[in-house]
């Protein structure tokens, strides 16, 4: 037979792996981005002129052309999808969703195989967000309005009254700097409701690395920042004027604007700061184990995500 204080220690145990279980038990999980998605936020947020999906690359601009095409991460089996002039790809599917630079940048859609191309719409389209639910744009022809509008052109709708950029998705969100009040982070319900202000501050260059948001925090010299979307809490990562800002779990990459607009490199949590390359870099994209840049003279540059082998992009 089991003693008293064995029993009532017993007792006690059991009652308290019960509550326990119950309380975690109990816990929602954490909201991630269950939707599939057209290209990396970093890449969207400088252009969106190079984008990876399914072991091909597609890019809509070299130093020779701006036609857009894809090939392997090796350089093989180059292929021409379209002689247009590409902005903000999305790659889902066996679709490619863009700005089209050379048709008032209305947005269009083409078979990867570069077969069906379609206007999906005549709508000055920027910062243009795909998802395999919905496709969201800033557009330019009413005011900087964020739209949606379904793959097919179809059910094109207003979301937001405010002038917009930097559109992100995470979860149920829409997140974006409001361009008509001083840049504030807000965000609204992909139907239009229930639009809040997250930060009552300037922030551009969102990155989305979940839970994580990055951006830059302009009504502080443009120091780097990131919001934990679950807590709303708010870290100062780097005492330096960061743009051009690109963000992979491979870490922060930017532009420093505190040395000559150099391309840099930080952890996730803003360590180990250090130059990758002391020439002029913006619009920066990231492939693989790969940066794309612009230089002073419009020039692209790719280097390895560690500072290595430098080399202009044919």
């Amino acid at each position: 037979m089991i003693k008293t204080g064995k029993r009532i220690s017993f007792i006690f145990v059991l009652c308290a792996l019960v509550f326990l279980f119950s309380f975690y038990s109990c816990q929602k999980p954490p909201v991630v981005n269950q939707l599939d998605m057209g290209n990396a936020a970093g890449n969207l947020v400088n252009g969106g002129i190079f984008a990876e999906k399914d072991g091909w690359w597609y890019f809509s601009q070299t130093n020779q052309e701006k036609s857009l095409y894809r090939m392997k991460p090796d350089g093989s089996k180059k292929e021409l999808i379209t002689k247009d002039h590409c902005y903000s790809i999305n790659v889902l599917q066996d679709w490619i969703y863009y700005r089209n630079g050379s048709d008032n940048n209305f947005l269009y859609r083409i078979r990867t195989d570069g077969t069906e191309r379609q206007k999906l719409n005549e709508d000055s389209s920027w910062d243009v967000v795909a998802s395999e639910a919905w496709i969201f744009y800033r557009n330019n022809s009413d005011h900087d309005r964020i739209y949606s509008i379904k793959h097919d052109g179809s059910d094109r709708k207003p979301i937001t009254e405010n002038r917009s950029r930097d559109i992100t998705l995470y979860g149920n969100w829409i997140y974006f700097s409001n361009a008509g009040s001083e840049y504030h982070m807000l965000r609204i319900r992909p139907d239009g409701s229930s639009q809040e202000t997250i930060i009552p501050a300037m922030t551009s260059y969102f990155n989305l690395i979940e839970p994580w948001l990055y951006f830059c925090h302009m009504s502080d010299n443009g120091f780097l920042y990131r919001i934990h979307l679950e807590t709303h809490a708010i870290e100062k990562l780097l005492e330096t004027k960061v743009w051009d800002l690109n963000v992979s779990p491979q870490g922060v990459f930017f532009s420093n604007w505190d040395d000559d607009q150099k391309l840099y490199r930080a952890n996730l949590d803003g360590t180990q700061l250090r130059l990758l390359s002391d020439m002029h870099a913006w619009g920066i994209h990231l492939l693989g184990n790969w940066i794309f840049y612009k230089d002073i003279d419009n020039i692209w540059h790719k280097i390895t995500t560690q500072g290595t082998r430098l080399q202009k992009v044919n």
